[in-house]
């Protein structure tokens, strides 16, 4: 697990979320001028996609907030150093568990793509 993304797609898998869970779990604050904040940025599947897959580097603020969702340290995110080599050097990730995932994700789809068929008849 040499990239962030890797480390994402590890963290994912370990704690058996999909895609759209982890985009609606993880909140980027947003502050206006006076430094209140005032909402929080959306997330897309294609922006952790694209990390996942290494296509795109994450900004400081989704580092920040990966690292408050998956409860782990901003330097293992970035360096894969500390909290992730406890857990890799405990057990390896479950085949069952990543298998459920892996299906969660693909009813998740499936569900979503009848929904627009049904809003276009």
């Amino acid at each position: 697990m040499n990239t962030i993304g890797k480390r994402v797609r590890f963290l994912r898998d370990q704690k058996c979320k999909t895609v759209s869970e982890v985009i609606n779990g993880v909140k980027i604050p947003l502050y206006d001028e006076n430094g209140e904040e005032y909402g929080c940025k959306t997330l897309t599947k294609g922006t952790i996609g694209n990390l996942e897959n290494d296509r795109n580097k994450p900004s400081i603020d989704l580092v920040i907030a990966l690292s408050n969702y998956f409860d782990v340290s901003t330097d293992w995110l970035l360096k894969g150093k500390e909290y992730g080599e406890q857990l890799m050097n405990t057990e390896h990730v479950d085949t069952k568990h990543l298998i459920n995932n892996a299906k969660k994700e693909v009813i998740q789809e499936l569900e979503e793509t009848i929904f627009r068929i049904k809003q276009d008849l």
